[in-house]
C-alpha cells in the first residue's frame, strides 16, 4: 500500500509540473534563458504518456507487471533528476520524455489495486490511497507555487520532490512487489512467441495518429494559425491514421490486439468509457483554464493563485474518498454515475456565470 501511494504521488507530481510551467515562465526565462518552446515541456510529457499508456497496459497484462513497473519508476527518476538539474529549455524538454515514460506506468496504479484487493473492497482501497496522496493530488498547485516563491531552488523543487518519491517507490517496488510473472500468466507459451504477437502495427498507427492530433491541437492559435497548412495537415493526418488504427484492429484481427474491439460490443463498457472520458476532459481542461481565469480576473499574487487553483484537484480527491466505499455491488452504482454526470453538466454550465465580480461563485462551482 505505501508503494502504491507513492506511485500515485509520482503521477500527481508529473501532472502538476504543468503548474510550474504556467506560474514560472518568467523565472525559467531568467534561469534557463528565454525560449518560446517552454510549452513543449508539458506537451512532450502528455504525448509520451498518452502513446505508451496503452502499450504498457496491454503488454504487461501478458508478460507480467513487475519489471514494467520498476523500469517505469527508474525512467521517471532519471527524468526528474535531469529536469531538476537542467541548464536550458531543451534539456528540460528532453527530461520530460523520461518523465512521460515513467508516468505511463505510474497512472496504471489501479491495476495494482486489482491484483491485491478483492473486488468488494477496491473502492475503499482507492479511497484510502487517494486520502494518503491528498497533499499532492489536492494541494499540489499551492505547494508548487510556494516552492517557487520561498525556496532557493525555486521551481526545481517540483522535480526534486518527484525524484525523492519516485526513488523511494522504486526501491519499494523492487523489494516488495511480486505480482504474477510470465510463466504464471502465459502457461504453455514462450516469451518469444508472445513478443511476436505484439501488435506493432496497431501501436504505430495509434501512436502516430495520437501524436499528430495532439500536436495540431497544441500548435493551433499558438505557433501557427488554426487555418495554416501545418495545423490542418497534421490534424487531418492524425484523424485519418486513428481511423486506420480502428479499421486495422477490426478487420486485420491481430492475435494480441492493442485494443480488443469486441470490448465495444459491451454496453456497460462503452458507457464507462464515455463517462470517464468526459470527466477527464473536464478535469484536465479546468487544470489549465481555471488558473488562467484566476490570474486574469481575480489576483496576480502567485501564492493566492496556487491555493485557488487547488479547488479542482481537492474536489476530485474529496469525491474519490467520499464515493469510493460506495462503489460496489448493491450500492446503485448506475444511479451514482447518473447523479455525478448530472452534477458535472450543471456546474460546468454555472461556471459560465463567473466574472471578475463573482470570485466566490467561481471558487465554489
Amino acid at each position: 500500500m505505501p508503494t502504491n501511494v507513492l506511485n500515485v504521488i509520482n503521477a500527481d507530481l508529473g501532472m502538476y509540473h504543468q503548474f510550474f510551467r504556467t506560474l514560472s515562465t518568467k523565472l525559467t526565462h531568467v534561469v534557463l534563458g528565454p525560449d518560446s518552446s517552454i510549452y513543449l515541456a508539458s506537451l512532450i510529457n502528455t504525448l509520451i504518456k498518452g502513446v505508451f499508456l496503452l502499450l504498457v497496459g496491454s503488454i504487461s497484462d501478458v508478460l507480467g507487471r513487475r519489471y514494467f513497473t520498476i523500469a517505469g519508476q527508474a525512467l521517471g527518476l532519471v527524468g526528474a533528476i535531469i529536469a531538476a538539474t537542467s541548464k536550458n529549455i531543451n534539456t528540460l524538454i528532453g527530461a520530460n520524455v523520461f518523465i512521460g515514460l515513467g508516468g505511463a506506468t505510474q497512472v496504471l496504479y489501479p491495476l495494482l489495486i486489482m491484483e491485491i484487493v478483492p473486488n468488494k473492497h477496491r473502492g475503499t482501497a482507492q479511497s484510502l490511497i487517494t486520502l494518503s496522496a491528498f497533499p499532492s493530488m489536492g494541494l499540489g498547485p499551492g505547494f508548487a507555487r510556494m516552492m517557487v516563491e520561498y525556496t532557493a531552488l525555486g521551481w526545481r523543487w517540483v522535480y526534486w520532490l518527484n525524484a525523492i518519491t519516485v526513488g523511494t517507490s522504486l526501491v519499494l517496488f523492487f523489494v516488495c512487489y511480486f505480482p504474477p510473472d510470465f510463466d504464471q500468466l502465459s502457461q504453455g507459451t514462450s516469451k518469444k512467441d508472445q513478443l511476436k504477437n505484439i501488435d506493432v502495427v496497431g501501436f504505430l498507427l495509434y501512436g502516430g495518429g495520437l501524436v499528430c492530433l495532439l500536436l495540431a491541437l497544441t500548435w493551433g492559435g499558438r505557433q501557427y494559425t488554426w487555418g495554416s497548412a501545418q495545423v490542418v495537415a497534421t490534424l487531418v493526418i492524425g484523424i485519418v491514421v486513428l481511423v486506420s488504427f480502428v479499421l486495422y484492429e477490426i478487420y486485420m484481427a491481430p492475435r494480441s490486439p492493442l485494443v480488443p474491439m469486441n470490448l465495444f460490443k459491451i454496453t456497460n463498457y462503452n458507457v464507462a468509457v464515455i463517462v470517464g472520458s468526459v470527466g477527464q476532459m473536464s478535469f484536465y481542461a479546468l487544470n489549465v483554464i481555471w488558473p488562467q481565469q484566476v490570474t486574469n480576473l481575480y489576483t496576480t499574487d502567485n501564492i493566492k493563485i496556487g491555493w485557488m487553483s487547488c479547488t479542482t484537484g481537492a474536489a476530485l480527491a474529496f469525491g474519490e474518498v467520499l464515493t469510493g466505499p460506495l462503489c460496489k455491488k448493491g450500492m446503485r452504482v448506475k444511479l451514482q454515475m447518473f447523479l455525478s454526470m448530472t452534477g458535472l453538466c450543471i456546474f460546468c454550465g454555472i461556471m459560465s456565470l463567473g466574472n471578475e465580480s463573482r470570485e466566490a461563485l467561481s471558487v465554489a462551482v
